[in-house]
């Protein structure tokens, strides 16, 4: 039996807005084994984002535990952080976070330069992550050069540029048409068949029927079940 690789325990979250003080997370207990594909689902605002960016160690909890890969998050400092997320951890973001001064190629080639490999290594990797997602004719554009489904796609190629073992997803196929759509859903696939561990916020019926498990968060809370509440928030 797989073991578990992510575990959360007792995490909690908030922000002050405005002098509010808004909840984001409250008391998340979760453990994700190792070639997991977990989607997480939930309305707006219900903490889904958060959560992704406690996993990835982009945001620390005020409260609970955070493992990964038997790594205690709150041991790391920020440097450490990073090197570590470098290694284990892609990440796609919903707004793609791409450098916008950066082509196609050397936003793949980022991840690969804080870990310091070596130039003509870097270059072969970034080339085939192009071709995996099928934009090696468009390395050299800009983002801006880009439509959303490419831009989506090298976000993709950028978190499998290290070969993670770890692939954080935040709503991978939002604002794009079909065929883009199709083209992720392909890719998830493809990562799920390697037995990569897969954590996606979305509510995407055809991503959903490729996971292991659903989670649905609800006002910061983790449920196991769909919350009847939530069905026409949902889709």
């Amino acid at each position: 039996m797989a073991e578990d690789i992510i575990k959360l325990t007792d995490i909690n979250k908030s922000y002050t807005i405005h002098s509010n003080k808004i909840t984001a997370l409250k008391d998340i207990n979760l453990k994700i084994r190792e070639g997991e594909f977990l989607v997480i689902s939930g309305p707006s605002g219900a903490g889904k984002t958060t959560l992704l960016n406690m996993i990835a160690g982009l945001d620390k909890p005020d409260s609970g535990e955070i493992i990964v890969s038997g790594k205690k998050y709150s041991t790391l400092n920020e440097e450490r952080m990073t090197l570590y997320r470098a290694l284990n951890i892609g990440i796609v973001f919903q707004d793609y976070n791409l450098i916008s001064t950066f082509t196609a190629r050397e936003n793949i080639e980022l991840p690969l330069f804080l870990l310091e490999f070596g130039e003509e290594r870097i270059k072969r990797r970034a080339l085939k992550m192009l071709n995996l997602v099928n934009l090696a004719e468009r390395s050299e554009h800009l983002p801006s050069q880009l439509s959303n489904g490419e831009q989506r796609r090298i976000s993709f190629a950028r978190a499998l540029v290290n070969d993670p073992p770890i692939i954080l997803a935040d709503e991978p196929t939002a604002n794009l048409d079909k065929q883009n759509s199709e083209n992720i859903i392909l890719l998830l696939n493809n990562l799920k068949s390697k037995e990569k561990t897969i954590i996606v916020v979305t509510h995407n019926q055809q991503i959903l029927k490729l996971a292991d498990r659903t989670m649905y968060l609800y006002e910061g809370e983790m449920k196991t079940e769909k919350p009847s509440s939530l069905l026409e928030n949902l889709f």
